[in-house]
């Protein structure tokens, strides 16, 4: 059996992960939130935490600040091009990015001024927008050809730490 460990050594390495080995072109599609995932609570026990660090006449002012930063999109619908991937959500409509991290300016439906990123990294597509005052993270993960994990991320001036949650989506047909 000693013999063997180095060769199975230097298979394990030789493999690519599921993460390493993604492409832009393996987001492709339309995935929508999986109610079954403990996502939804994880998201609000996040917003529960976060609402802990400030003074108790503050929480509930602070919870529904948060909530909306950290609202759960119903589903990611990704359109990769050779340079560039668009995405669209029940959230907020597409916006196209290259994938290189150059920040691009766009407007949101309220008409705020944020700043969008996307790069790949690791196997994984990275998403950040945001302005002055805080912004949200989201990275994508392909835990399987159907399921993709989304770490959610929100930072904000006022908070003394990040608001931070995973979140779980299936593949749509």
């Amino acid at each position: 059996m000693a013999r063997f460990l180095p060769l199975l050594l230097a298979l394990l390495v030789a493999l690519p992960s599921a993460a390493t080995a993604s492409e832009p072109t393996d987001y492709a599609g339309k995935w929508t939130f999986d109610e079954a995932s403990t996502g939804r609570a994880d998201a609000e026990k996040a917003i529960e935490v976060a609402a802990e660090a400030f003074p108790k006449l503050f929480r509930g002012l602070v919870r529904r600040k948060l909530e909306p930063a950290a609202r759960i999109v119903d589903f990611f619908d990704f359109a990769p091009g050779p340079d560039s991937i668009t995405v669209n959500t029940s959230a907020s409509r597409g916006w196209t990015t290259d994938l290189s991290g150059t920040p691009v300016p766009k407007l949101t439906d309220k008409g705020e001024a944020v700043m969008i990123k996307r790069w790949m990294e690791g196997g994984r597509l990275h998403s950040h927008g945001g302005n002055d005052n805080g912004g949200t993270t989201y990275v994508f993960t392909l835990e399987s050809p159907e399921r993709l994990r989304v770490d959610v991320k929100v930072e904000a001036e006022r908070l003394p730490e990040p608001l931070a949650f995973s979140l779980r989506y299936l593949r749509a047909p």
